[in-house]
């Protein structure tokens, strides 16, 4: 029975330890003008939707006039950006890093590392532009 108690203990404070240790960022305090750092598990996006490591998204239609993606970028073996359109549409992806990022006139924003399902094929999406130009459902 003791070796019960200590097993259901363990894993309580596991579980405990980490809801505590898994940040989420949100839309405003992107928008707050402070410089932001450190690993995120989730993402509170403008329209309030939670995005977080794990989940599948489905890409959208691409909103280039050119008929290419413009908010995400897929990357190829060698890393390096490689165009691509709506071939990919309708494609699921699933978030492996959020990343906060700035440019520079200080404005941050949040980048998602995913990988294509079934593929080795890698994307950075740009979430909040990408939602809004429906590149992401």
């Amino acid at each position: 029975m003791n070796k019960l108690k200590l097993i259901l203990a363990t894993i309580s404070f596991v579980c405990i330890s980490g809801i505590a240790t898994a940040q989420t960022i949100t839309y405003s305090e992107l928008s707050s003008g402070k410089e932001l750092s450190g690993k995120y598990q989730k993402y509170e996006s403008k329209s309030g939707k939670t995005y977080a490591i794990g989940d599948k998204v489905q890409l959208g239609v691409p909103s280039g006039s050119n008929g290419m993606f413009v908010n995400i970028q897929k990357m190829d073996i060698t890393a390096k950006p490689a165009e691509f359109g709506k071939e990919d549409s309708n494609k699921y992806i699933i978030l492996q890093a959020i990343k906060t990022l700035s440019n520079e006139s200080g404005d941050n924003q949040v980048g998602f590392l995913a990988q294509a399902e079934n593929t080795k094929d890698y994307y950075i999406v740009f979430i909040e532009n990408a939602i809004a130009t429906n590149e992401i459902k």
